[in-house]
């Protein structure tokens, strides 16, 4: 940009309000501050236009940015229902061929590779974010995130019936041994997100105080991840 020097002339009452235009050849600054005895003691001098061009930011000569595909087709706005439906657990040592496919899913959980929870009533807010000063001429950067997913399982022991305790059994499965498994979550909308290789469970029994209330398990989800998981289309109810 052409190098050009501005001078200001003020006599005004103290504590007056200014803002003006500059002008120096095809330059346009906007000037607005405090006058003070005087001086100026407060003043903020924003770029405008020159020759018809406005000045933008230079992107590093190493970096070469990639846009995003658009979403919208402009025509209003098309949302998604909310809602969890059920959790999978899958072994750590299962590789999906297929994950959208659910003949696969179907055999897996035949073969004992994959379980189900029950429906839960269950919500993903939004993740935690870190962030540090890396660099002094910077602004604090985002170095980690922690996601999570908290949830009611009001389910009983419907296959060995009254008195059974298998749901108490998966959960204490899962909380003792978090790293034997991969964790996805399955949505109303039957959108699967996962499997999270890393994750931590906390959950416990919570016992209401009549005979009006329940007795369901209340847990939470956690896992590390900056990004967000990206969810895969695919009809699994009455499968998982």
């Amino acid at each position: 940009m052409k190098n050009f020097i501005l001078t200001l002339f003020v006599s005004l009452i103290a504590g007056t309000l200014f803002s003006t235009t500059l002008f120096e050849g095809s330059f346009a600054l906007e000037a607005s501050g405090v006058i003070f005895a005087g001086s100026i003691i407060a003043a903020n001098f924003l770029p405008s236009v020159e020759a018809g061009v406005l000045q933008m930011a230079i992107c590093p000569t190493a970096c070469a940015p990639t846009l995003p595909s658009s979403y919208s087709g402009g025509c209003g706005i098309i949302s998604r229902p909310g809602g969890i439906r059920k959790f999978a657990f899958i072994k750590c040592d299962y590789t999906f061929t297929n994950i959208a496919d659910p003949a696969e899913w179907t055999t897996a959980i035949a073969n004992g590779d994959i379980i189900g929870s029950g429906l839960v009533l269950a919500q993903k807010p939004k993740g935690s974010f870190t962030k540090k000063r890396i660099a002094s001429c910077e602004p604090e950067a985002v170095v980690g995130a922690e996601k999570s997913i908290t949830f009611q399982d009001y389910n009983t022991d419907t296959v060995t019936g009254p008195g059974g305790v298998l749901h108490y059994d998966f959960w204490n499965t899962i909380l003792q041994q978090p790293q034997n498994f991969l964790f996805a979550y399955y949505t109303c909308d039957q959108y699967l997100t996962g499997p999270v290789t890393d994750f931590q469970l906390e959950i416990d029994e919570v016992i209401e105080d009549n005979d009006t209330g329940n007795t369901y398990f209340d847990g939470t989800i956690t896992w590390n991840d900056v990004l967000m998981n990206v969810p895969t289309q695919v009809n699994l109810d009455g499968i998982l």
